[in-house]
């Protein structure tokens, strides 16, 4: 029987609608990997940088501008942990807790969900940042879709550690701040403080709070697993032709 046949079976059958039927089967199908010729065939870029250099910043800003959609796969992440209560998310909050990066396995279904289920009709492509974090994910990405540029950014080392340690997000809606001045070497860093309070978020007057992942002893751990893991992506973009830097 054809999908044709099935959708209009259960349809009379069962008066579900059209996208109701459509999303039972794409769940079925795809969440289960039973999908084996699965592309996403519109444009895929990616932003790469080390913790803190401001790669999601640009990345919303490239958003707004050429109306793609960004997906932070540490964002989804550190909201999936806070709101559920699964073994999952007890796993990733483990990982988070000691500055340590979610597996494959973990990312992989993040993201395939992310192109192939949550992907809406007239999105333009998907801005990834946080993906992918190592070359194995890369080649992981290049079997599901072509990426058609990688900017990278930069910063020197003691000025990320200097900025990240200085982050601090409201609890209740997640609006970054940061309170470090920079102002050195060449360097002219404003710090974004509330503007009222400086203890509450502006929007919300949530309580601001600095992550576990962003004390100092915490960020060395991360950068050291940036240089390791992922700066080699920068290589195997290079060859690729698609690296912008």
């Amino acid at each position: 029987m054809c999908i044709r046949d099935r959708y209009q079976r259960r349809v009379h059958g069962d008066y579900i609608s059209r996208k109701m039927w459509m999303r039972n089967l794409i769940r079925r199908n795809f969440l289960g990997f039973g999908l084996k010729e699965n592309f996403y065939s519109k444009p895929i870029l990616i932003v790469l940088g080390p913790p803190g250099v401001g790669k999601g910043t640009f990345g919303r800003q490239l958003s707004r501008d050429w109306n793609m959609p960004i997906f932070s796969t540490g964002e989804y992440i550190r909201n999936f942990f806070m709101n559920d209560k699964s073994k999952l998310a007890n796993e990733l909050r483990q990982l988070e807790k000691a500055g340590k990066l979610a597996g494959d396995e973990y990312i992989l279904k993040i993201v395939q969900k992310r192109l192939f289920v949550d992907d809406k009709p007239e999105s333009r492509g998907i801005i990834f940042d946080g993906f992918p974090r190592t070359v194995k994910q890369a080649e992981m990405l290049d079997k599901i879709g072509k990426v058609q540029a990688a900017m990278n950014f930069f910063l020197r080392e003691d000025i990320l550690l200097e900025k990240l340690s200085g982050r601090r997000y409201c609890e209740k809606c997640n609006i970054p701040y940061n309170f470090s001045t920079i102002k050195h070497d060449g360097y002219d860093m404003k710090p974004i403080l509330p503007k009222v309070n400086s203890n509450e978020c502006d929007i919300c007057h949530g309580k601001l709070t600095q992550r576990e992942d962003d004390t100092l002893t915490v960020i060395k751990d991360r950068l050291s697993i940036y240089k390791q893991n992922t700066f080699p992506l920068e290589e195997y973009y290079k060859k690729q032709g698609v690296l912008i830097a």
